[in-house]
């Protein structure tokens, strides 16, 4: 007889939050984490992320962000927790054919309030840019945002203790299978019976199912931290050049401006391997900065490396695992989901007590990585 309704692996963003979602709706759920609770092996650590309602990335994830939105405001009004900073952002491109035009073609799909803005009036509206003679063309929308987030995590685990839940740190999982009308999973403690699994590893998934070993992959990313006075006040921006795509968050929770490169150097592999930062890691992500500001930054005030987990098309997988309805997936989220953490949580949870989803997440089923 199963000990408890749901089983969570992976206590990372997405698992502690559907972990609270689970004990606010009265499961009985326990929760493992292979390190200790708030660890920064993963991709939910450090201080801040970046929510926005113009999502250049595609239609898939419209439904998503206006969840997200409401699901973060209503945690701020019915728990006083407000992990939600709106400064308003811009997604520039130097470049034709790329964000510019994706992210003005969303806001206009969306109908997501928004301005464009081209040449000379992106520099009347934020003088302190400065492209060095390149044409520059942006989007802004002023309901973008910084999340709070190790804080944010930290509260969905200790939301989810409260509640009820049994969340148990420096507790791997070797193994799980069908047993006695639920699970068994096996652990570097005791094993634990649960009538539903979710499934939360991020990088380290292939571990637990195989077949999705070679589809699925870490990706070693960078973030640095710069004096940047100028940019205090700013909105939150991505610049798209022929160095690729960078993001610059203004200054934030007393720190310098923070500053990366998506897929920085495309290393990819195991999840647990961080090496240090080095000289031209810092370089690659300052150059966001020398292309959009008059003067080249200081050294890094800081450093930090983190992990994405990259699907095929840079997906989300958000449900059952196809020859088990009793396993739900949740994660990887391809580097770009950790806006949409309360309600993929929501879903989640909903989908491991068997519910309808109040939010659309079909689209992300694991045969659509599987099959792509």
């Amino acid at each position: 007889m199963p000990e408890y309704d749901v089983c969570v692996i992976g206590l990372g963003a997405m698992g502690s939050a559907t972990t609270w979602r689970l004990a606010e709706a009265g499961c009985s759920v326990i929760a493992l984490e292979q390190f200790e609770l708030g660890h920064a092996r993963g991709s939910s650590h450090g201080d801040s992320r970046a929510i926005r309602s113009v999502y250049f990335e595609g239609g898939l994830y419209e439904g998503l962000v206006e969840a997200a939105y409401a699901d973060w405001d209503a945690i701020a009004a019915d728990h006083g927790e407000r992990f939600l900073t709106r400064t308003g952002g811009l997604d520039i491109s130097l470049v034709r054919d790329g964000i510019f035009e994706a992210a003005r073609d969303a806001a206009q799909a969306a109908g997501a309030e928004h301005d464009v803005l081209e040449g000379a009036a992106l520099s009347r509206r934020y003088p302190h840019f400065d492209f060095h003679g390149r044409e520059a063309r942006a989007v802004y929308a002023p309901d973008t945002g910084l999340l709070r987030c190790a804080d944010s995590v930290a509260w969905f685990q200790a939301e989810a203790k409260r509640l009820g839940a049994r969340l148990v740190e420096h507790c791997a999982v070797s193994s799980w299978r069908k047993a006695g009308g639920g699970y068994l999973v096996e652990t570097s403690g005791e094993p634990v019976r649960a009538e539903r699994l979710v499934i939360a590893a991020g990088g380290w998934i292939g571990r637990l199912l195989p077949q999705l070993a070679q589809r699925i992959v870490p990706e070693r990313q960078v973030l640095a931290w710069f004096n940047a006075p100028g940019l205090d006040g700013s909105p939150l921006y991505h610049l798209e050049s022929e160095a690729g795509r960078h993001y610059v968050f203004p200054p934030f929770g007393g720190r310098g401006a923070k500053a990366g490169l998506y897929h920085h150097r495309e290393e990819r592999g195991e999840a647990s391997a961080f090496r240090g930062v080095d000289e031209r890691d810092v370089a690659l992500v300052a150059e966001g900065l020398k292309r959009s500001l008059p003067d080249p930054p200081g050294p890094a005030t800081d450093t930090m490396e983190c992990i994405f987990t990259i699907a095929p098309d840079n997906r989300f997988i958000i449900g059952p695992w196809p020859q088990d309805e009793g396993v739900i997936l949740l994660s990887p989220c391809s580097g770009h989901g950790f806006k949409f953490t309360p309600a993929i949580g929501r879903a989640a949870a909903e989908l491991a007590m068997g519910r309808k989803t109040t939010v659309e997440v079909g689209q992300f089923g694991v045969e659509a990585v599987l099959g792509s």
